[in-house]
């Protein structure tokens, strides 16, 4: 089972991509600059780090086979570049949040809901609920279905 390693350059690219742009989210937390400048660095982060995933997902589909496998750069590259995007649409979802400014601090679901608004909830209880239920039914009744089509009991186990 000794595979050939692939991909090392590539890998290493991305991998070295994935770690500046990492350097850059830590670097506009913590020198000061412009707001520009913050917002162009985060856009631009995120932009990358979606680019950086892209590519290690590639170079890991096409050098995983039965002979080959990925370098360890490309596999962290995408990790990390994982790890970026989050941290991107993280601040984008803070910054966001920081300019909203807040009516009511805690206003009570009775004096928003209309009898529209119930229904819908209700209905997308039920959708949930309702789904959960069916596929953990289906995935018993799969599991106990033995080869001849019918019910498999728990008796009929083995070689008996």
């Amino acid at each position: 089972a000794n595979l050939i390693f692939k991909g090392r350059f590539t890998g290493l690219m991305a991998f070295l991509a994935s770690v500046i742009i990492a350097g850059l989210l830590l670097a506009q937390y913590k020198v000061s600059m412009a707001q520009s400048l913050k917002d162009a660095i985060i856009w631009f982060s995120l932009v990358a780090g979606v680019a950086v995933m892209l590519s290690s997902n590639y170079i890991l589909d096409k050098h995983h086979t039965a002979k080959t496998q990925a370098s360890w750069p490309a596999r962290w590259a995408g990790i990390i570049a994982t790890m970026d995007v989050s941290a991107s649409v993280a601040v984008i979802l803070i910054g966001l949040a920081k300019t909203e400014e807040t009516v009511e601090v805690a206003p009570h679901i009775r004096e928003k809901l209309g009898g529209t608004s119930y229904v819908i909830l209700a209905v997308a209880f039920l959708i949930i609920i309702g789904g959960l239920g069916w596929s953990f039914y289906k995935a018993l009744t799969a599991v106990n279905t033995g080869a001849g089509g019918s019910v498999q009991h728990p008796d009929q186990i083995g070689d008996e």
